[in-house]
């Protein structure tokens, strides 16, 4: 979505994150939820939430300064890489059917 549609999209995918993820997220627990909005750790307020996870998996999301999209970034832990790579293309594709289904 562009322009006013795209901004209104975004306010409110950022908005379902904040609110609708609370204890747990695909399936595993939460063990820190970051609303950088808010303050953290003496950083300056900024649009970004992260998540993590039981398992050590970080996601993170933030508003483009420049499009009108989300940007999300992961950080997952494997034994071996193609065990962290695997991982991470599973963690991606939940995260994605989960914004979209909460966010539509």
């Amino acid at each position: 979505k562009k322009g006013k549609d795209g901004v209104e999209a975004i306010g409110k995918i950022m908005s379902t994150l904040r609110a609708n993820v609370s204890d747990s997220l695909l399936g595993k627990t939460v063990i820190s939820k970051r609303d950088f909005s808010l303050g953290y750790e003496g950083l300056p307020k900024s649009d970004v939430i992260q998540f993590v996870l039981e398992d050590n998996t970080y996601i993170t999301a933030r508003p483009s300064g420049t499009e009108p999209k989300i940007k999300y970034y992961f950080c997952v832990v494997g034994k071996t890489e193609t065990e962290a790579n695997e991982k991470l293309m599973k963690i991606m594709k939940e995260f994605e059917e989960f914004v979209d289904e909460k966010s539509y």
